[in-house]
């Protein structure tokens, strides 16, 4: 009980980076807390925004596209034209493995 008290989750947080693990903690974060400059990923964990990544063989080639694209688009590139690119390279990679059909084990 003394490693999970508030004082202590927040040490560990503050020792790690992650978003403390408990509300008690999240709420007393100067980081983390409703005012703290990182709030949203507190927010995105107790509200349900996050997304699981798609079960996909297709995923690292999804990832590496939009890893692409991001870094394009950040470096002030052309927002359609990055996205269009990314979305090519995917659809080909799928494509180009048939749909990745589900092989079941012999």
């Amino acid at each position: 009980s003394f490693l999970l008290s508030t004082p202590e989750v927040l040490e560990m947080s503050l020792a790690n980076g992650a978003v403390p693990g408990t509300r008690s903690a999240i709420s007393q974060s100067t980081l983390f807390g409703t005012n703290g400059p990182l709030h949203i990923f507190a927010d995105q964990l107790l509200s349900g925004y996050s997304i699981p990544r798609p079960k996909t063989p297709a995923y690292p080639v999804i990832t590496t596209e939009f890893q692409k694209a991001f870094q394009q688009i950040r470096n002030n590139g052309d927002v359609w034209e990055a996205l269009n690119k990314a979305a090519k390279a995917i659809d080909q990679d799928i494509s180009d493995n048939q749909g990745y059909p589900f092989k079941e084990d012999s």
